[in-house]
């Protein structure tokens, strides 16, 4: 019997896999796909040690703190048969409804267009892309088939936690096609408090600087504006001394803030929204700053 799917499952090693008990109620032939499950540190590593391992004709790639509907491969397959040119297909990885409350309001800011600009519709339902679509998606949630890894290669283990734009932008520069359905759709757990989600967000900034020396990707200046963000906030104290002009960058950023945060707390109905975003937007573009810094520093000096 072909296998369909195998399901990889990095874990890390202070977490359960709660998406275990999600793919226990999956809606699909149970002798049609395996799971594999590999626990460490590193989960690009514990991806790539899955996908040696892998029988398989498609790779399911998700996250061990993932929610998943029964219906989901189901969906993957009716998305590889409406596009046999698709070699690569993802979706967003949403917040739970059931998250706790400060992980559903960081969750808001990241889907926003001023949280993460083009990115966002990696965290929430955006249009249908059939190529060129390598910056929408994430390893939470991704289904590859396997000649991809054959010829475009693993993750690159040293851009972990952000190793999976690259892999993406790897896999289209070798001719195969890459595509975004926002009907594959999962759910993924967030940061619980306001302490983890700035270090995500520096370690993201501090890998994507490093993303710029592999020839897969080049980093555009939307990268770099956090860490020119967290730079003016450090110097804005000296340059008030010359002129309190200096502080209107600071004014039309929080105008802009406070405007997404309007637009969230009306779309996701949520007053908290319209009160914390403002606090968020801030710590998680300067935490990312801070990562940018501290890579280029590292790197040049």
């Amino acid at each position: 019997m072909v296998l369909r799917y195998s399901l990889v499952i990095p874990v890390a090693p202070y977490r359960d896999a709660e998406i275990l008990e999600h793919i226990k109620n999956l809606d699909y032939p149970k002798d049609k796909y395996e799971i594999i499950v590999e626990h460490g540190p590193n989960a690009s590593e514990n991806r790539n040690k899955c996908i040696e391992k892998a029988q398989g004709e498609i790779i399911a790639i998700l996250d061990d703190d993932a929610v998943i509907e029964s219906n989901l491969l189901l969906k993957v397959d009716k998305s590889f048969e409406e596009n046999p040119d698709i070699h690569l297909v993802g979706g967003p990885q949403l917040t739970p409804q059931d998250d706790k409350f400060f992980a559903r309001i960081s969750g808001y800011a990241i889907a926003s267009f001023f949280g993460s600009f083009n990115m966002a519709d990696r965290y929430r339902k955006g249009r249908l892309r059939t190529e060129d679509a390598a910056d929408l998606l994430t390893s939470a949630n991704c289904f590859v088939k396997k000649e991809v890894f054959e010829k475009a290669g693993k993750f690159n283990t040293n851009l972990w936690p952000g190793e999976d734009p690259e892999f993406f932008h790897r896999v289209q520069n070798n001719d195969f096609k890459v595509a975004y359905s926002p009907e594959i759709a999962i759910y993924h757990r967030r940061r619980p408090d306001l302490k983890s989600f700035a270090k995500q967000f520096y370690k993201y900034g501090f890998v994507a600087f490093n993303k710029e020396k592999t020839k897969s990707m080049k980093m555009g200046i939307v990268y770099f504006l956090p860490a020119l963000f967290f730079i003016y906030l450090l110097l804005l104290p000296f340059l008030l001394y010359f002129n309190y002009l200096f502080v209107l960058p600071l004014v039309l950023y929080f105008s802009f803030a406070v405007l997404s945060a309007f637009a969230v707390s009306y779309s996701e109905r949520s007053l908290a929204a319209l009160f914390l975003l403002p606090l968020i937007y801030p710590i998680m573009h300067a935490s990312y700053g801070i990562g940018v810094i501290k890579s280029i520093k590292e790197n040049f000096f």
